[in-house]
This record gives C-alpha cells, sequence and structure tokens, in this order.
C-alpha cells in the first residue's frame, strides 16, 4: 500500500505506470515467501514540480528463507543522463549494499525532495558523472544520535564547467568517502 500512496503523488504525462506484484509462499509465514516487484513507467514529474523525468524501471525481489531482498535494477531516465542503482538489503543487518552511476540532473532530482537553499549555490553546465558504492544502515537512517552519513560510501565525483558564487569553474572531479561525520576527498582536482 506504501508504493500505491507514493506513486499518487506524481503526474504521469503519458500512460499510467505499470506496476506488477507477485508473490509466492505463505503470507503467514515469511520464511516461505518470495515476491517480486516490477515498476515501469515513462514520462511524470512530481505534483507542483517542473522537473520532468523521462523514464523509471524497477525490479525487485524478496526471499523469505534467506531474510534479503535485491534490487535488481533501479534506472531513473531524465533528458541529460540515467541514474542506475541496484543492490541487497539484509534483514538481520537491516543494511543495504548498494551500487549507483549518475549522469542525471541532480541538482533538480534532489531539489524535488529535499529543499536546501544550498542546492541552488552551484550551476552545473552539465550534470556531473557520479559512480559510488557503499552501505546504508537503515537503522541509523534518521535516528536521534546519528551523526552524518548512516553508513559508509566510496566514489568518484567528475563535472565539467560549473559556477558557484559569481565564479566559473572549468571543471572539478575528486574520489570521495563518507562515513558517518567523516568526508575524505582525495585527488581533487579543480
Amino acid at each position: 500500500q506504501g508504493i500505491l500512496e507514493e506513486l499518487e503523488k506524481y503526474e504521469f504525462l503519458d500512460e499510467r505506470p505499470l506496476l506488477s506484484i507477485e508473490f509466492r509462499g505463505d503470507l503467514s509465514d515469511l520464511a516461505t515467501t518470495t515476491a517480486k516487484i516490477r515498476l515501469e513507467t515513462e514520462r511524470f514529474r512530481r505534483k507542483g514540480e517542473t522537473y520532468e523525468i523521462s523514464g523509471l524501471e524497477a525490479r525487485l525481489s524478496y526471499d523469505g528463507l534467506r531474510e534479503a531482498a535485491k534490487l535488481e535494477e533501479f534506472r531513473l531516465r531524465d533528458p541529460n543522463g540515467e541514474l542506475r542503482l541496484s543492490g541487497d538489503w539484509h534483514q538481520e543487518a537491516n543494511d543495504f549494499e548498494f551500487e549507483l552511476q549518475s549522469s542525471v540532473d541532480l541538482t533538480n532530482l534532489l531539489g524535488v525532495y529535499w529543499k536546501d537553499r544550498r542546492l541552488l549555490e552551484v550551476v552545473f553546465f552539465r550534470p556531473p558523472s557520479i559512480e559510488a558504492s557503499g552501505v546504508v544502515d537503515f537503522d541509523l537512517l534518521g535516528s536521534e544520535g546519528a551523526k552524518g552519513f548512516p553508513g559508509e560510501v566510496l566514489g568518484q565525483f567528475q563535472a565539467e564547467r560549473f559556477v558557484t558564487r559569481g565564479s566559473v569553474f572549468s571543471g572539478i572531479d575528486f574520489g570521495f568517502s563518507l562515513a558517518e561525520d567523516r568526508v575524505y576527498l582525495r585527488n581533487l582536482r579543480l
């Protein structure tokens, strides 16, 4: 039901989204249950927003015996590029190991969900390229006393020309690592 409620927050500009859910097993005993979810849609945007997504495809599977879920594919496209995300969720640890590649207009995509004026301080002439992998600990996500990022991430960031506070830069690239309240940058070239 949470998926359906979330879908109601969006305007679908072509056809309605395709949502397919397949369950197998005894729903009263999750250890016997397997599930597959598939979501596909073309052009859409969040109600009240102008940023438009060209398409979305997602495939998720759950294995009750292993107490794990697999995000087989999450692919979001906008006019500038695409974001790909895949990973594994482990119920016992309540964490999500992931890999991500992105060339979408991340500033506008994040701006739809995160209303922070600092996002407007940097304008990229072309969206940056980001590759990252890591783990998110859902027990720390949003918990009191949690500091910084709730897990660990290692990645690479590259961008061509951008402007911030009136200064134009020809590009930036760096490796990064996030772990709770620690942020590390390496090989920063501006």
